[in-house]
């Protein structure tokens, strides 16, 4: 089996059968010993019968200080903060800027103690989204948390612009909108009265036109355990497009409501009482005449006509919940019962409804649109500045290199 015994020159004083081949043996001689006792003629019969040549284990680098951006950078752009994101927190951010100049301005301010207590619950999602980014990676409630406040912002600011929108007291609309409805062969009278002599419809519509703000919760809450966190951009970045077009167009073409157009009182319809409350047509008055300038938004109304916020609520969340497979049909049922309801329920003209629903599937063709987007050579130049700033963090972006386009 061996060709010959003999003892070996190595200084570790351990005798060995020399095989034909040898170095198997010597590797395990090697792996006994620790790294520091092995004498330069054993790494020399290593390197002689070994076909690679032996590198004892060299200690991990040390994390040095001030390295940490890119350890950041990962968590970041795995939550998402990616073109969409930003896109998102553009919208944001000109929705405060708008809300800030109406604040200094004097048209309508806001109860300090509702910015506080907005302020405060913004604050404790940012920082849930920062805990489970960066402290404890877990990106179903990292992204829980930051879409929750995302939506947040985007009603309590386009909320608070709707009352600036109505304390620009432009003509109001609501002759030409009736006209539309009649052109369109629609009375809103009449159908009034047939839903009062149906008053168990009436609460079917009620409930599904109460279920706007429930549902929110629930979009973001069923995209994320169903890891749908692209079509969660594409609602939210609709949602915030669809609320700044609402607002912003009633600004320009304000109105009332039929009840009031038509001077309706509760009296008319007996049976029934409309899921809108009364209230709103004073704010507005208050608002329009200048004698309300304070909002408390604990008793805040929705005083967006033309087009219908809820309208353009009920696609959104139509098109977000179909994303998910075991919920698609229920709320697709249910949120074609609260379009329906907005009509009535929701005091809007006919023309309002196709206006919000107008509304909600550009904007949510838009979003689409830019969540697809990918500015590939934006996020190369990042990932290479990166990479050459700290390429002992960053190996994989420090090989992505730009290259020139060959014409």
């Amino acid at each position: 089996m061996f060709s010959r015994t003999s003892r070996s020159s190595c200084p570790c004083k351990v005798s060995i059968r020399k095989p034909k081949r040898f170095w198997p043996t010597m590797f395990r001689l090697i792996r006994l010993r620790p790294a520091w006792a092995i004498s330069r003629r054993c790494l020399a019969e290593a390197r002689r019968w070994s076909p690679t040549p032996y590198q004892p284990p060299r200690p991990p680098p040390r994390r040095k200080s001030g390295t940490s951006i890119v350890t950041s950078i990962a968590p970041i752009r795995r939550q998402g903060l990616d073109f969409p994101s930003l896109f998102l927190w553009s919208i944001i951010s000109s929705l405060f800027c708008a809300y800030f100049v109406m604040a200094v301005l004097g048209l309508v301010r806001i109860n300090p103690s509702d910015l506080v207590l907005a302020v405060l619950a913004s604050a404790v999602g940012l920082s849930l989204w920062a805990f489970y980014t960066f402290n404890r990676p877990d990106e179903r409630i990292a992204r829980l948390s930051r879409g929750m406040v995302e939506l947040f912002l985007l009603s309590f600011l386009c909320g608070s612009l709707s009352y600036l929108a109505a304390a620009l007291n432009r003509p109001l609309w609501d002759e030409v909108f009736d006209m539309w409805d009649k052109a369109l062969g629609f009375h809103w009278k009449d159908w009034l009265l047939v839903l009062n002599s149906h008053p168990r419809v009436h609460l079917v519509l009620a409930a599904a036109y109460h279920s706007m703000i429930p549902q929110f919760i629930g979009v973001v809450v069923a995209l994320v355990t169903a890891r749908a966190f692209k079509t969660l951009d594409t609602f939210l970045i609709a949602f915030g497009i669809a609320a700044t077009a609402t607002v912003s167009i009633s600004a320009m073409m304000p109105a009332l409501s039929p009840l009031v157009y038509y001077n309706i009182v509760p009296s008319d319809y007996p049976n029934i009482v409309l899921a809108v409350p009364l209230e709103f047509a004073s704010q507005v008055t208050a608002l329009r005449d200048g004698s309300m300038r304070l909002v408390d938004l604990s008793g805040a109304q929705g005083l967006v006509t033309f087009p219908s916020f809820h309208t353009a609520s009920g696609v959104l969340l139509f098109l977000a919940f179909w994303q998910v497979p075991y919920l698609r049909w229920i709320f697709a049922a249910l949120n074609v019962v609260l379009i329906t309801s907005v009509t009535l329920e929701g005091s809007h003209f006919l023309v309002d409804v196709l206006a919000g629903t107008a509304v909600a599937l550009v904007s949510w063709w838009t979003a689409d649109r830019i969540v697809r987007f990918n500015p590939s050579v934006v996020s190369r130049i990042l990932e290479a500045s990166v990479g050459r700033r700290l390429p002992e963090l960053a190996p994989e972006a420090a090989r992505r290199t730009i290259r020139p386009r060959l014409e």
